[in-house]
């Protein structure tokens, strides 16, 4: 099956489903075409109250132009692949996981910011309970750096601890014109050591941050109804 977002071309979709047996449903997705390579396969078990389940996710090339479809236009220029493999068990309310998600020179711009950023064979590890980065970094289009390191460790599936550090060097954040459809426009570029701990819901954001000589942005503020 051809699957569109918004009239955009996603790929081809396969789904598959069997009753295994009196207590498992076992299915598989493979998403190809368009870029594409990745399959899902997975089991869930009827046979407890928990509504647990076991599932792997191989990611062996997902389009960043994939991604770029359903950014509702926050993403423009994309190009490059992810790639990975993660396994998902326990519980939809409590999932754990494990595994890796890598980004082969992956390059977009953010729309309204007019930035554009390269990953360049950049890894976040996925080892329950945490999501880790060791000196993940983004470069911009002047090749200056933001480097991420530190963890985000799962509470529940909607709460987190924050261990995380944030350094960049003149790093750029706005390159965008004046036009109508710009809420923020002009340049600016920054230079930051910043720690951020606490929780997801009240986060702790301690550092320093400072804006390049040359920068002039203007951000307009929408008009009262």
């Amino acid at each position: 099956m051809k699957l569109e977002f918004q009239q955009q071309p996603v790929g081809t979709i396969k789904l598959f489903a069997q009753k295994q047996d009196d207590n498992t449903i076992s299915a598989t997705v493979d998403l190809t075409e368009n870029g594409n390579a990745v399959n899902i396969k997975g089991n869930y078990f009827l046979n407890n109250d928990q509504k647990q389940f076991r599932a792997g996710l191989n990611i062996n090339r997902l389009s960043m132009a994939t991604l770029q479809t359903f950014s509702k236009g926050n993403l423009t220029r994309s190009s490059g692949n992810i790639n990975g493999n993660i396994s998902l068990q326990g519980k939809f309310s409590d999932p754990r996981w494990n595994g890796a998600l890598n980004f082969d020179t992956t390059q977009f711009t953010i729309a309204k910011l007019g930035t554009t950023y390269t990953l360049d064979k950049q890894k976040i590890n996925l080892t329950y309970p945490e999501i880790s980065f060791n000196n993940f970094t983004i470069k911009d289009s002047t090749n200056n750096s933001l480097k991420v390191d530190g963890r985000i460790t799962s509470k529940t599936i909607a709460d987190y601890d924050l261990d995380l550090k944030i350094n960049a060097d003149n790093f750029t954040l706005v390159n965008a014109p004046k036009a109508v459809a710009n809420q923020v426009y002009g340049f600016a570029a920054i230079d930051a050591d910043i720690a951020i701990s606490g929780t997801s819901a009240s986060p702790d954001i301690q550092g320093n941050l400072s804006l390049n000589d040359k920068t002039d942005v203007t951000l307009v503020l929408p008009e009262k109804i």
